[in-house]
C-alpha cells in the first residue's frame, strides 16, 4: 500500500508540474513567430534570446502586450517596421537594431531600451509614442521621425549624426514633449513646461525647473514622476511650514531623502498630501528617520 501510494504521489507530482512548465514556456519569445504571436494575442512576455525578424511585424488588435527584452536584441535583416496600429505595446530593456519601431494609432512605449538604428529612426505616424530613459545612438538617420500623434521623451540620451536631426518631420512641427534627457543637438522648441534646456560639455541637457537649495550643500529637485529628491550632506534648512518646494506640493507623489542628510525639519513635508505611498519619505538606513 505504501509503495502504491508513493508511485501515485510521484506521478501526481510529475503531472502537476506540466501545466506550470508549459505556461512559463509560452510566455518566452525565442523567435519571430513568437513575437508575432505576442503582438496578436497580448499578454506579458520575456525575450529568451536574440531574434531576427525577416518581415514587418504589426500589432493590429486592441490588446496590451508587454515584453521584457532583458539583455537581448530584436534585430532585422532589413529596415522592417515594428508597428503598433492599435492597442498598447511596451518594451522593457534590451536593444533594437536595424528596424523601425513605429506607432500608427496605438501606444508604443520603450523603457530603458537601446536603439542603434540602421533603420529609419523611431517613428510616430498617428499614435502615442513614449520613450522613457531610452538610449538612441545613430549616425545616418534621425533619432525620431514624426508626422502625427504625440511623442513623450522622459529622460534618456539621444545622439544623431551631423546631417541628421534628433526630431525630424515632414511638414508640420510635431507634437513632442520632452521631460528631461541629454541630446547631441538642441531640442529647445520641444521642451515641456516646467523644464528648460541648458548646454553642458557640448551636449544639450533638458532638466526640471522645479529645483533649488534647502540649506548649505543641500539640493532638491522634482522629476516627471512627481518624486522629490533631496541630496547633499548636512541638515535640511527651510522656513517654518514654507519649504522651497511648497508651490509644487500638489505634484509631489514620492519623497526621497538620500544618504548624507542628517536632519529633516518636522514641517518640511507638512502639506505634501498627494503621496502615493502613505509615507512622508524614504531614507537609506543611515538616516534612520521616517516622518
Amino acid at each position: 500500500m505504501k509503495k502504491t501510494l508513493a508511485i501515485v504521489l510521484a506521478i501526481f507530482m510529475i503531472v502537476s508540474t506540466i501545466p506550470m512548465a508549459f505556461a512559463t514556456e509560452t510566455n518566452v519569445i525565442t523567435d519571430e513567430a513568437g513575437l508575432r504571436t505576442a503582438f496578436e494575442t497580448g499578454g506579458e512576455y520575456t525575450l529568451g534570446n536574440d531574434i531576427i525578424i525577416t518581415d514587418a511585424v504589426s500589432h493590429l488588435n486592441d490588446v496590451t502586450t508587454v515584453i521584457d527584452l532583458g539583455t537581448y536584441t530584436i534585430g532585422a535583416d532589413a529596415a522592417w517596421n515594428l508597428c503598433v496600429d492599435a492597442g498598447d505595446v511596451t518594451f522593457i530593456g534590451g536593444k533594437l537594431n536595424r528596424l523601425v519601431p513605429t506607432t500608427c494609432g496605438g501606444t508604443f512605449k520603450l523603457i530603458d531600451t537601446v536603439y542603434t538604428g540602421l533603420g529609419n529612426g523611431i517613428n510616430n505616424h498617428g499614435g502615442t509614442l513614449i520613450l522613457e530613459n531610452v538610449t538612441v545612438n545613430v549616425e545616418d538617420e534621425n533619432c525620431i521621425y514624426s508626422t502625427a500623434g504625440t511623442t513623450y521623451i522622459i529622460g534618456g540620451s539621444y545622439t544623431c549624426g551631423e546631417d541628421t536631426e534628433i526630431i525630424s518631420y515632414y511638414d508640420t512641427i510635431p507634437d513632442v514633449k520632452i521631460y528631461g534627457g541629454t541630446f547631441s543637438k538642441s531640442v529647445a522648441e520641444y521642451v515641456a513646461d516646467g523644464y528648460s534646456e541648458v548646454e553642458k560639455d557640448g551636449k544639450y541637457v533638458v532638466e526640471s525647473n522645479m529645483k533649488g537649495t534647502a540649506g548649505e550643500g543641500i539640493t532638491w529637485i522634482i522629476d516627471y514622476y512627481g518624486t522629490l529628491t533631496i541630496s547633499g550632506t548636512g541638515a535640511i534648512v527651510v522656513d517654518w511650514y514654507a519649504p522651497p518646494w511648497l508651490e509644487y506640493n500638489d505634484l509631489i507623489k514620492n519623497i526621497v531623502v538620500e544618504e548624507g542628510i542628517t536632519e529633516v525639519p518636522d514641517s518640511a513635508f507638512a502639506y505634501a498630501e498627494n503621496l502615493v505611498t502613505g509615507k512622508r519619505f524614504f531614507a537609506p538606513p543611515g538616516n534612520k528617520r521616517d516622518i
